[in-house]
């Protein structure tokens, strides 16, 4: 707390982001409560089973940043096909899309809408959604693998890449959700 309070005596409201993933105790809870920070809250973790779960947009407070995947997930779409058909299933009927239109990807694709509109929807102040889940790619553009020393964050996009994305939707859920 003394580097903090250090930190707001020369900077006034520091815009800090606590990466509260993985194994959260109580000292960690104690800190952000004092020091207020917002945390971070990504859907992909949320469907352990646990109704619960802090990873559920319904579960998420105000002072949160949403993510529907972080530069270390894989894509929405590619996290999907890797999930196993019962977790699968449930993740579907969480997010209202069918058995037989979840696997589609590019501009059209049903799941990683419907996975980025319950992040807009939710109740964080900030949504935040990677372009390789705007445009409903797949594992090829992945960002990072943790741990993995070759392959990271080679993905590029270059200007057309923006026609992948359905703009008239991301417009109407920003509008819609006051984002």
């Amino acid at each position: 707390m003394e580097l903090w309070k250090a930190v707001e005596k020369r900077i006034s409201s520091p815009k800090i982001v606590a990466e509260d993933l993985g194994i959260i105790d109580d000292k960690v809870v104690a800190y952000l409560q004092e020091t207020g920070f917002p945390g971070m809250r990504v859907i992909q973790f949320g469907f352990d089973g646990d109704r619960n779960n802090i990873h559920l947009p319904y579960n998420y407070s105000k002072n949160t940043y949403a993510y529907t995947a972080t530069h270390d997930n894989n894509t929405t779409l590619s996290w999907l096909y890797e999930l196993d058909s019962s977790v699968r299933q449930g993740v579907l009927d969480y997010i209202e899309v069918g058995e037989n239109e979840w696997g589609i990807g590019g501009k059209h694709s049903k799941s990683t809408k419907a996975v980025a509109k319950l992040i807009m929807q939710s109740s964080a102040d900030v949504a935040i959604i990677p372009l390789q889940d705007l445009t409903g790619y797949g594992a090829d553009t992945r960002t990072n693998v943790p741990g993995e020393p070759d392959g990271n964050w080679e993905f590029r996009a270059v200007i057309s890449t923006l026609d992948d994305v359905d703009m008239g939707y991301y417009r109407y859920l920003i509008t819609k959700y006051g984002r």
